[in-house]
């Protein structure tokens, strides 16, 4: 399903495409702090014995914990956001360079830092591999070197004049919070006042930016629980198979769509 015409490429979840069949609300485990709408959730018992959601920090549901839905926030608070371009990389003699739009990427864990991102050769139809940041040597065949500060990619000769589409996300600005997504007043939203958080909750289809830009999605794969409330493809372990996409992101239309059906968890 593509993009609306009435859509906005500037909200953490297209809530034009997105169906909840109901919006339940819950108490917030007083360990939690969830900052971003469209936030995966899981329930558990809190320390009054009452149900409560928290935002996962590893993926790796507990005993008695299970899956919430999408924290549906009163208002547009956001610390970070994912796109999807297209771009060739210039041919020789080069520099055999990209400067992304987008600055101060989100890394994978580890060092030396490795940007948050997935770059797919259209003209190879192959994966380019995103490799820990060493500006000097060059990145080599079938690499691409990812500054996660300047947002600057740099590709291996072998690479030049191919098509790409490059998925990333970014840590956002002050400046772009305020004006591009219009992040609300603090003082807008309950959540925080009154510890109550309204969730996205049984059979739902959302369309979110809060994914992981490092592996593909395709129609039908299944999707994982990770940490600071975002969806992967990839399981690394014990991660939480929660489930599918209907929509993978692409170039003008950054959202990834899935389903989940929480009732019945």
């Amino acid at each position: 399903m593509p993009l609306l015409p009435n859509a906005s490429i500037k909200t953490k979840y297209d809530f034009t495409r997105s169906r909840f069949e109901w919006k339940r609300q819950f108490e917030v485990s007083p360990t939690t702090n969830i900052v971003e709408e469209g936030a995966m959730l899981t329930r558990l018992a809190g320390p009054a014995g009452n149900e409560v959601v928290q935002q996962s920090t590893t993926g790796i549901v507990a005993a008695g914990e299970t899956l919430a839905g999408a924290a549906l926030i009163s208002r547009i608070t956001a610390d970070t956001f994912t796109d999807v371009k297209e771009y060739t990389v210039p041919v020789a003699p080069g520099p055999y360079t990209i400067q992304l739009p987008h600055a101060n990427l989100l890394t994978q864990p580890g060092l030396p830092t490795t940007a948050e991102a997935y770059v797919w050769d259209v003209t190879a139809a192959v994966q380019i591999a995103v490799v820990a940041h060493i500006p000097v040597p060059a990145p080599g065949a079938g690499n691409v070197d990812i500054d996660p500060v300047t947002g600057l990619m740099t590709f291996d000769v072998n690479e030049a004049g191919h098509d790409l589409l490059v998925t990333y996300r970014w840590n956002l600005t002050a400046v772009e919070r305020d004006l591009i997504l219009r992040q609300s007043h603090v003082n807008r939203g309950a959540e925080d006042q009154f510890g109550l958080m309204t969730v996205g909750y049984g059979d739902c289809l959302i369309y979110s930016s809060m994914y992981e830009a490092t592996y593909p999605y395709a129609v039908g794969d299944s999707l994982y629980l990770l940490g600071n409330g975002c969806v992967s493809t990839n399981d690394p372990g014990g991660h939480y198979n929660f489930g599918r996409v209907v929509s993978p992101p692409e170039p003008g239309d950054p959202y990834l769509g899935f389903e989940y059906n929480s009732a019945l968890l």
